[in-house]
Formats: structure tokens, sequence, C-alpha cells
């Protein structure tokens, strides 16, 4: 597994696609909240590892999964909503469905700068992409920070 991290804006996508040699077709993009045009969206984000194996069992090659900060806020907001989620936190579905991730390069947000949020579910969702974040990387092979464009190798 290769884990990228980084702000919002800063190049990753471009970086992965350029020293990977990604095409667009083999990256899986998270919705975001933003995108969602129905609940279902949110359900399948929250249903990631199954998402992804049934577009490869249809022959579809998944190399990337781009966005996974949108993971973690969809369970941030069934655990704020519900009072729980299908799920009882993304480092447990993560480590539950590593062998999908495995072979994977993920792309994920730094959302942890900054003033921490007054709405509940802006905190538990920061609190969540810390947490799988640390575990990605300590699951990845190579784990690379990206800062206006340039990255930089931290393991």
């Amino acid at each position: 597994m290769i884990f990228i991290y980084g702000g919002v804006y800063q190049g990753k996508l471009d970086y992965v696609k350029r020293e990977y040699n990604v095409k667009d077709e083999e990256i899986y993009t998270c919705k975001g909240q933003m995108d969602w045009e129905s609940p279902e969206d949110a359900l399948e984000l929250l249903s990631l590892a199954k998402t992804i194996h049934r577009l490869e069992k249809g022959g579809k090659t998944v190399k990337v999964i781009n966005h996974l900060e949108n993971f973690t806020f969809a369970i941030a907001e069934q655990l704020q909503e519900v009072g729980q989620t299908q799920i009882q936190s993304s480092v447990d579905y993560f480590e539950k469905n590593l062998d999908i991730f495995r072979d994977k390069i993920i792309i994920m947000e730094d959302v942890s700068m900054g003033i921490v949020p007054i709405d509940k579910v802006q905190r538990i969702w920061r609190e969540e992409n810390g947490r799988l974040a640390s575990k990605i990387a300590q699951n990845s092979e190579q784990v690379i920070r990206v800062f206006c464009g340039l990255a930089q190798r931290l393991k």
C-alpha cells in the first residue's frame, strides 16, 4: 500500500498520476457530501470495500482510492445523526478489509490543521480521519506527504 497525504488542492492526485503512471479510469473517488445525489451515495461509501471488490470483479482495475476523507466523513455523519453506524470506526473497518486496500494507492486529505470546529460532526470527522490516517501509515510500504505539489517521503 502507498499512502499519499496532504492538504486540500496540494497536487496529490496529479503527483500520483505522474509518478505511478495511473490513468483516470483506474481511480475510484469517494464522493463528498456535496456530490451525494441520494442517501445511497453515503451507503456506498460506508461499504467501500464491497464497492471496490464489486468494481474489480466486474473487470475494472482500481489502483487508487482518492478522497478517503469522504469515507470518514460519512462515518462521522452517521455517528452524529443516529448515534451509531454500520461500522464501529473507520480504523476497525480498514483492519477488517485490509486485503482489499493492501495493493492500492490511497489518497487522503489532511483535515487536522486549523481551528478545532464547533460543529460536533466536524470534530468527530477530524478524529476519525486522523486515526485512520495513522493506521494506514502504519500498514503502508510508502507514506508520502504532498505540499505545494512537492512530495516528501516520510516512510
